[in-house]
This record gives structure tokens, C-alpha cells and sequence, in this order.
């Protein structure tokens, strides 16, 4: 996505791993590790793209700090990521510490009626649907719908392999 919007890759990259570990912070200022499984796997996206998008927007309305052409080109572009930086830094720390809103517990519950759909029998008849439909008209249903599905069923797979191993039913 960086890549398609002409955002250095590299910084978007680092930002993204930067407001995702701050994101999976608890309250006593540990990293919560169960948000590196697939419970985090939305959480990830999701910042993925805030920061994507923060980045674009300072880059087209100029609000970046722009440095001589002399400059190596790897200097400039730490320079001109400061500013989007320090702003997802910034909105990702007050949401996570100063609000104490558990980012990954709120985008969890913001998807959770389409995981319960999906995970259903029905869910999985409506997704085979639209995906045979999708191959109808000439468009490749299950590139079009894997992005959607593929987290929600990787999260899924990852809970019944998990109860599995404690010796719960699936």
C-alpha cells in the first residue's frame, strides 16, 4: 500500500511496527504477546493502514519537513517521515495510554459480528456465493475475498489449534 501511494516503505514500515507495539501495550507498560497471534492480526491492518494513510496525507498537503537536494536521499527521508511520526505516535499513544482504550480489544469487537458470520455454516455459504458469482462475471472471486476472509479464518484455525492442544473440544 505504501508502495502504491509513493510513501517511503521503509519508514512506513518501521512507524507501522512502531504504533503496533505501542498499541499491544497493557497498562503496566508490558507488551501484551497474545496480540502477536492472530487475535492481533486485525490490529495490525488496521494500523497498517492509519499510518499508511497519515503518511499520504502529509505527502500531498506538504506538512513535511523538506531538506536541500544535496542531501542523500536516505537523510531526506528520515527528515520528511518526522512529521507523520511524531502524529501516529502521538493519536496512537493518547487512544492507548492516556484514554486507556485497548485498541486491539475495541477493533476485535469492531469485527466481531463479521468473524460470527463467517465462522457460521450460513457465513461460509453466503462467502461461497458471492465467490462463485464473482467467477461468473469474470473476476476472481477468492483474490477478491481472501483479504476479508483469510484473517478471520487464520484467527479461527489458530483458536481451535490452541484448544486442541489444551485437550478442549474444537
Amino acid at each position: 500500500m505504501a508502495l502504491q501511494y509513493d510513501v517511503d516503505p521503509i519508514s512506513n514500515a518501521v512507524l507501522t511496527l512502531i504504533c503496533f507495539l505501542l498499541a499491544t501495550e497493557t497498562s503496566d507498560g508490558a507488551l501484551d504477546i497474545d496480540n502477536f497471534s492472530a487475535a492481533g492480526m486485525f490490529t495490525a491492518i488496521i494500523i497498517a493502514i492509519f499510518v499508511t494513510m497519515m503518511f499520504r496525507y502529509f505527502l500531498v498537503h506538504k506538512l513535511v519537513i523538506r531538506l536541500p537536494e544535496g542531501v542523500p536521499a536516505a537523510v531526506s527521508n528520515s527528515f520528511v517521515s518526522l512529521t507523520p511520526a511524531a502524529l501516529c505516535i502521538a493519536i496512537v499513544w493518547f487512544v492507548r495510554i492516556v484514554l486507556g482504550i485497548d485498541i486491539n480489544d475495541l477493533i476485535s469487537a469492531l469485527f466481531s459480528p463479521l468473524v460470527a458470520g463467517v465462522a457460521s455454516l450460513p457465513g461460509t455459504i453466503v462467502y461461497v456465493l458471492i465467490y462463485s458469482l464473482l467467477w461468473i462475471c469474470g473476476i476472481h472471486g477468492d483474490l477478491m475475498l481472501e483479504g476479508v476472509v483469510t484473517p478471520i479464518w487464520l484467527s479461527l484455525m489458530a483458536e481451535n489449534a490452541a484448544a486442541l492442544a489444551a485437550g478442549q473440544p474444537i
